[in-house]
């Protein structure tokens, strides 16, 4: 028999070597990504990093995810699919473990966390430059146990002088520094840096792995195609954010999502058990990262449908007994901290740093390290007038107090905003946005007032009128969303989930990509399908570093705005607006079809 004669494969087995294909294609990118963060390592110079050949591999990775998930959803619950679904993931997550971070720092903060907490040692009391600079032979009892774990070996003092904003104490909870703990304990103290590094991210790669199985489980549960499992397994997103980056965020997310799925089953099964662990589960959360609380009046409302008031009350005084727990060692530090003085020359390491082009630093470097070479001290930036930062007080580092992480980044810091970013400009006197339609006078006229009674800056007092105004906005979306979920059906309670994530996130006003991660577990559940690109726009973000390395401080042809500038006040609208259109035209196809179904009916 000729080939042309042989029988054609069977449609659903077409998809299926379809999906095998595209599955080993992504692998080869995710390789390409693995070998190109060699050119980001932290020694590599800021203006060769090949930042664009990052995005194009991005894109491209992005574009297979969802050819692959269109695939996978229409084999409804195959399982041979399943489990090349769930090896490809596994997969590309062992492939980019070993990868040096791109364009992010924030694992070196975690690996000295970690060595504090393991050790017995505070981590919230002292920042991590306050320990660089502290003299061994002559500094307090307290720092001293510090200074100790610094010089226990080379590796430890490397991975020290890496932490980034090292003059602002740490802001992770405890539940993620008892993670950074247990990767720093099965870590010899003499490892390499890039050992520490690995074994950390595996750690957190683990909580990550945990809440890909924990949307599996929401899927079998719903019935719902497991090739929505794609969407979160293979997203490259996740991956680079998670198994490359080493964002602590993987930890809350692993916890949420199997608190989601114990809600879930509790709900359909009347179990008080089920209910009482997704509370647990959930306390551990916010234990891990603040932000899972604003799922809590979705959760809370069906609950006390669901189950009545009692049961209303034990849930919720477990979730908050285990948040006040896990919570309680951050909460009880002393923001007034004993305070390390320095002298010019204890401050080279941040000259050197600019020398060097050792560290991804953020787009306000420039400004940090605009002295070096001079007899003038550096300048160590509290804030700076780019939105990148934190407002536009600078001191030097005579000056300089300690920072208390939580409150500077919770009371300033913003970055790759939208709907902040609109609010806080039209109230920020004298800003250079295209968009700002008030004049300064008006602006004036209302934050000058602000900024007298709180003894602030008129920056730092139009930051906080923007994020009451946007906190307000939250909690009305907030209870529209509680008011639906009493009226929502079972199926429909997860996707309510996933918009209270989804528009806090939108609110905030740091909009870091990993920062959506959050809400992408649930993304399956989501009644517009539009909200998948959301995880492609926002890696628009890594182009500011880009535009900081190449423009600079110099004007780009044809706007009025810098390299930075730029990215702040037309990137990010190019990041957002067209998605939102897109979901806006989306939302309006399916009213109409909602309206034209109703009108059929006899």
């Amino acid at each position: 028999m000729s080939q042309s004669d042989a029988a054609p494969l069977p449609p659903e087995r077409m998809e299926l070597r379809r999906l095998f294909s595209i599955g080993w294609v992504l692998c080869a990118t995710y390789l390409c990504l693995a070998v190109l963060s060699q050119w980001f390592s932290w020694h590599s110079p800021l203006a060769g990093r090949p930042v664009w050949v990052f995005l194009i591999l991005m894109t491209v990775a992005f574009v297979l995810h969802l050819w692959a998930l269109k695939i996978a959803i229409g084999l409804k619950r195959n399982r041979t699919a399943l489990r090349w679904i769930i090896l490809f993931g596994l997969g590309y997550r062992l492939l980019l473990l070993p990868s040096h971070p791109i364009q992010e720092v924030d694992i070196y903060r975690y690996m000295w966390d970690g060595l504090v907490t393991a050790d017995g040692q505070n981590p919230y009391h002292f920042s991590p430059r306050d320990t660089l600079h502290a003299d061994s032979q002559n500094c307090g009892p307290e720092i001293g146990e510090l200074v100790r774990i610094r010089d226990s070996s080379d590796s430890v003092h490397t991975t020290l002088s890496r932490v980034h904003f090292a003059h602002l104490t740490t802001i992770y909870p405890p539940v993620s520094q008892a993670v950074f703990a247990a990767a720093a304990t099965v870590t010899p103290l003499r490892a390499y840096v890039e050992v520490r590094r690995f074994v950390t991210k595996f750690f957190i790669v683990l909580f990550d792995v945990l809440a890909m199985f924990g949307l599996l489980a929401l899927l079998q549960h719903f019935r719902k195609p497991t090739g929505w499992l794609i969407c979160y397994a293979w997203s490259p997103l996740v991956l680079k954010e998670f198994a490359n980056s080493g964002h602590l965020d993987a930890i809350a997310v692993g916890f949420t999502v199997w608190a989601v799925v114990f809600w879930s089953k509790a709900l359909r099964q009347k179990s008080a058990m089920l209910l009482s662990a997704a509370a647990v589960l959930l306390g551990l959360g916010i234990g891990a990262k603040l932000s899972p609380v604003v799922a809590v009046p979705v959760i809370a409302v069906s609950v006390l449908r669901h189950f009545g008031f009692r049961q209303f009350a034990v849930s919720g005084a477990l979730v908050t007994v285990v948040s006040a727990i896990t919570l309680w060692p951050m909460l009880a530090t002393k923001i007034e901290v004993p305070t390390v003085q320095y002298t010019v020359a204890e401050t080279s390491d941040v000259v050197a740093l600019s020398n060097t082009h050792d560290p991804p630093l953020p787009a306000d470097f420039d400004e940090v390290t605009n002295s070096a070479g001079t007899e003038q001290p550096p300048r160590v930036p509290v804030f700076s007038k780019d939105r990148d930062s934190l407002s536009e007080t600078v001191a030097t580092p005579s000056q300089q107090a300690t920072g208390e992480g939580l409150s500077a980044f919770m009371g300033s810091w913003k970055m790759n905003d939208l709907f902040f970013l609109i609010v806080n400009e039209n109230l920020t006197p004298e800003s250079a946005a295209w968009f700002s339609i008030l004049s300064d006078t008006t602006k004036r006229q209302f934050i000058v007032p602000v900024a007298d009674w709180r003894n602030q800056s008129a920056e730092q007092a139009a930051f906080g009128v923007s994020r009451a105004i946007t906190a307000v906005i939250h909690i009305l979306i907030t209870a529209w969303l509680a008011a639906a979920a009493w009226r929502a059906n079972l199926r429909q309670l997860p996707g309510l989930v996933f918009l209270s994530v989804a528009w806090f996130w939108l609110l905030l006003p740091t909009l870091n990509p990993w920062y959506w991660i959050w809400a992408m577990p649930l993304l399956p559940f989501a009644r517009l399908r539009s909200w998948l690109f959301m995880s492609c726009c926002v890696t628009i973000y890594y182009s500011r570093f880009w535009l900081q390395n190449t423009w600079g401080a110099q004007m780009i042809p044809g706007t009025t705005y810098d390299g930075r500038a730029f990215f702040n006040f037309v990137v990010v609208w190019l990041e957002y607006v067209p998605l939102f259109i897109v979901l806006c035209m989306e939302q309006r196809r399916r009213t109409t079809r909602q309206k034209r179904s109703e009108f059929a009916r006899p």
